[in-house]
């Protein structure tokens, strides 16, 4: 079972059928019933009734929808994060801190930098200052910032 047989699944049943489906996707209609049929052999179960033209979920598709749903907006979502790797000034930024340096000035600049920075997903954490040490070691950090009283907020060095 992969995401592409999932999201197949899930256009036909959005889509009220395997002709609607391989319109919609362009694709051939015996490539998409041949594509449910691998699925539901993978399974062991019928997803659909074919009954009277008309194409109805079963009670093992009624079951697999949200699955289905879950898998293939994971796979779009991991697809996503891994392209904005490839932009510049994309991507996770996770900073760990001492619950007194977490003040207002932190902040603003996140704030500020986040809003320059669309591309990045800021996580703050804040934490005691030993498990900060510990938790964001050498081996689990690939970059730092410091922020120091006698550079200005507005300055790179605010930055790194």
């Amino acid at each position: 079972m992969d995401s592409d047989a999932l999201n197949t699944f899930l256009t036909v049943h959005r889509k009220g059928g395997i002709s609607n489906a391989a319109k919609f996707l362009h694709r051939s209609q015996p490539a998409i019933s041949r594509r449910i049929a691998l699925l539901e052999h993978e399974l062991g179960v019928p997803l659909f009734e074919r009954v009277a033209g008309r194409t109805r979920l079963s009670d093992a598709g009624r079951v697999l929808i949200p699955y289905a749903e879950r898998a293939v907006a994971a796979a779009q979502d991991a697809e996503q994060a891994i392209r904005a790797l490839t932009k510049q000034n994309a991507g996770p930024v996770s900073l760990a801190v001492t619950g007194t340096l977490a003040d207002s000035r932190l902040s603003t600049i996140m704030k500020r930098f986040a809003k320059e920075n669309p591309a990045v997903t800021l996580a703050l954490q804040t934490r005691p200052a030993r498990r900060s040490a510990i938790s964001s070691g050498a081996a689990r950090r690939r970059s730092a910032c410091v922020t120091t009283p006698t550079a200005p907020a507005t300055s790179p060095a605010s930055w790194c």
